[in-house]
């Protein structure tokens, strides 16, 4: 990605959206403005889609847990995985790994969606979103592991 053109007369900005986008008619510095806008209005709005996607599983998650430790209530064969599940589901933070170049990359936009996350969980707990350095290599194994397991059985 290239840098941000700060400049009031936004040259920078003008030339590569020319070069980019051809057209008998040049942008001016206010319809780089108005782009730059727009193009801010569009990535909050995805920014909070994407939190509120990342909360509604995290909420999904803790209602299913306990759903399942009140089906299984009194089930003594299953007491060491339901104190797993209590421990887990008592931990303050919950870690959720990204990978994209939108994410990665776009200028705030990882810090908009944990300010939009940070303001969803309101006090109990923290998701903290973490990069997911070779998640594409890591994917790819546990499908081949799958697989293997598949073929074995």
């Amino acid at each position: 990605m290239g840098s941000r053109d700060s400049s009031s007369a936004a040259e920078t900005a003008i030339s590569v959206f020319a070069s980019r986008h051809p057209s008998p008619v040049s942008p001016t510095a206010s319809d780089i403005a108005a782009l730059r806008t727009l193009a801010s209005f569009v990535t909050r709005r995805s920014a909070a889609i994407l939190a509120a996607s990342v909360f509604a599983l995290w909420e999904l998650k803790a209602e299913a847990e306990e759903a399942y430790l009140q089906d299984i209530a009194g089930d003594l064969e299953k007491s060491d995985f339901v104190s797993e599940i209590k421990a887990e589901m008592g931990l303050p933070r919950t870690t959720v790994g990204f990978n994209g170049s939108v994410i990665e990359f776009y200028p705030e936009y990882q810090a908009n969606c944990q300010g939009y996350i940070d303001a969803l969980v309101a006090g109990r707990g923290s998701i903290d979103l973490v990069p997911a350095k070779e998640s594409s290599l890591l994917g790819a194994a546990v499908a081949l592991a799958c697989l293997e397991e598949g073929k074995a059985n």
